[in-house]
C-alpha cells in the first residue's frame, strides 16, 4: 500500500455541518463558539495522538472497532497489511505537529485579547493538516474503538458492545459546548429566517413559512457530537469495504474464475449502505481474509470464548507453504513473540480443544470459517441471501451451506481482530478468572 496520497484529517473526523458552527465567527467575539472550536481542535489532536501512541506500542487491540458491522475480519487483515515502517516514520513526524497544536491552544487560552478570530485559528490548526490514507484508517479505527463500551455479557461468555457518544468527553472535556453553540446557531438562523419572512411575505404566508422553518429547525437540531460518531461509522466502514476489494485483487492462490467472482462481489457495485454504514458481502470478505493469510503464511490464533471462571484454550495455525491450507502449529515451536496474529474468537462446544483439533484436521480451518460466514446475513443485519444479485455468488454460498458438517455444531465464531502474538497469549491468560 502506498503512503503517497494525503488526506485532510478534519475531513475524516468532523462533519462540515459541525465545523459550520464556528465558521465565519470573525466578529464580534463569541465565547461559546470559541469554546466549541477549542473543543473540536482538542478532540482531533487527542484522537490523533492516542492513535499514534497505540500504534507505536503495537497495541493493535486499540484499533478493534465499529461494533455491530460484521466487518471485524476486514480491519484485522487491513491493519496487518499496513506499511508499518512508513507509518512509524509518519507517526514520529506527526507527534511534533500534535504537540505544537497543544501549545497553540494553551497560549490562546492564556491570551485575554484574541487577535486571531475563532474560525481563522481553527483553520490555522487543522485546515491543512494531512496524513496518509493508511494513517487516516488507523485514526478512524482508534476513535471508533474509543467510543466503544460493553453492552452486555451473554451466558456463554460473549461480550456485546456498542458505541457511546459520551466517550467523546474523555477526548475533549468541553465537547458539550459544541452542542450548545450548535443550538445557538440554529436559533440565530431561525430568527433571521423569520425576520426575512415578515418583510417579504403577507401575514398568511408568514404563518405557513414559520411552521416550515420550525420543522426544518427540528430536523437540523441533531446533536453535533452524535454527528461525529455517525461520520466515524460511515467513513470507517466505507474505507474498509474499498480496501478489502484492493486486497482481494492481490490474492493469487485461486482459479481465475473464483478470484474474479470474489473481486466482483467486493466491488462498489455490490456494496450496500444501511443507515450510516457501508457493507461488503460478508462471505467474500471472510474468504479474502483466509486466502490472503494463507498466501502470506500469516499466523492465526483460534481462541475459545468461555463464561467467567472457565479456562480458555487456544490453537495456533499457519500455512506450511504460501497458499496452502492452515496447519496446526506445535505449541513448543519457536515463533516470533511480536508476530502479527489474526485472532478468531469462538464459542466452542464444551470448550473442547480436542474436538476443535479433530474438526480442523478433518475439514480444514478455512472451510470451517467459510461455513460460519455462509450462514450469516450477507450484508447488514437481517439481510437475506436474496440480497445478493449475483447468481454465481449465491450458488457458491449455497454449496457451502449444503455441505454437511464443517464444524457447524461445534464452532460459533464471534469476533476477529489483530494482535501481536505475545500480547494475545498474555491477554488469554489474564482473562482467566
Amino acid at each position: 500500500m502506498s503512503t503517497v496520497q494525503k488526506i485532510l484529517v478534519i475531513n475524516s473526523l468532523i462533519p462540515q455541518e459541525v465545523i459550520s458552527v464556528f465558521e465565519g465567527s470573525e466578529s464580534p467575539f463569541n465565547e461559546l463558539k470559541e469554546k466549541a472550536m477549542i473543543s473540536v481542535v482538542s478532540l482531533v489532536a487527542n484522537t490523533v495522538l492516542g492513535a499514534i501512541k497505540a500504534f507505536n506500542q503495537r497495541d493493535f487491540v486499540q484499533f478493534d472497532a465499529n461494533p455491530g458491522d460484521f466487518a471485524c475480519q476486514n480491519r484485522a487483515l487491513i491493519l496487518r497489511q499496513l506499511p508499518m515502517e512508513a507509518l512509524s516514520d509518519e507517526c514520529l513526524s506527526l507527534s511534533g505537529e500534535v504537540n505544537q497544536i497543544y501549545a497553540n491552544i494553551l497560549d490562546r487560552k492564556k491570551t485575554r485579547e484574541i487577535d486571531i478570530p475563532t474560525s481563522s485559528f481553527f483553520q490555522q490548526q487543522l485546515g491543512d493538516w494531512r496524513v496518509s490514507k493508511e494513517l487516516e484508517y488507523i485514526i478512524l479505527c482508534y476513535l471508533s474503538h474509543f467510543l466503544m463500551i460493553p453492552n452486555k455479557i451473554l451466558p456463554n461468555g460473549v461480550i456485546t458492545e456498542k458505541s457511546d457518544v459520551k466517550q467523546l468527553e474523555l477526548l475533549s472535556e468541553d465537547i458539550s459546548t459544541l452542542n450548545e453553540a450548535y443550538l445557538q446557531k440554529i436559533k440565530e438562523e431561525n430568527q433571521k429566517n423569520l425576520s426575512q419572512q415578515i418583510v417579504k411575505k403577507k401575514q398568511t404566508q408568514q404563518i405557513v413559512k414559520k411552521k416550515q422553518t420550525q420543522q426544518s429547525v427540528k430536523k437540523k437540531q441533531k446533536d453535533p457530537s452524535m454527528q461525529i460518531v455517525e461520520e466515524n461509522k460511515k467513513f470507517l466502514s466505507l474505507l474498509s469495504v474499498k480496501m478489502m476489494h484492493d486486497l482481494a485483487c492481490q490474492v493469487t492462490s485461486l482459479s481465475l474464475n473464483e478470484k474474479e467472482l470474489m473481486e466482483t462481489m467486493l466491488s462498489s457495485k455490490y456494496m450496500h449502505q444501511y443507515k450510516s454504514k457501508f457493507f461488503g458481502c460478508l462471505f467474500y470478505e471472510v474468504k479474502t481474509v483466509l486466502m490472503m493469510l494463507r498466501q502470506l503464511q500469516g499466523i492465526v490464533c483460534l481462541t475459545s470464548i468461555v463464561p467467567s471462571g472457565t479456562q480458555r484454550f487456544h490453537i495456533l495455525l499457519q500455512s506450511p507453504e504460501p497458499g496452502e491450507e492452515f496447519a496446526v502449529l506445535d505449541e513448543h515451536e519457536e515463533l516470533p513473540r511480536d508476530a502479527l496474529t489474526v485472532v478468531f474468537e469462538a464459542v466452542v462446544k464444551d470448550n473442547s480443544k480436542i474436538l476443535a483439533l479433530e474438526a480442523i484436521k478433518k475439514d480444514g480451518f478455512s472451510k470451517i470459517i467459510l461455513a460460519q460466514a455462509a450462514k450469516e446475513p450477507p450484508y447488514e443485519p437481517n439481510s437475506k441471501l436474496e440480497a445478493i444479485t449475483s447468481q454465481d455468488a449465491i450458488t457458491e454460498i449455497k454449496k457451502i451451506n449444503e455441505t454437511p458438517g464443517l464444524g457447524r455444531d461445534l464452532f460459533k465464531i464471534d469476533h476477529v481482530f489483530l494482535n501481536c502474538l505475545d500480547k494475545e497469549l498474555k491477554r488469554i491468560n489474564l482473562l482467566v478468572v
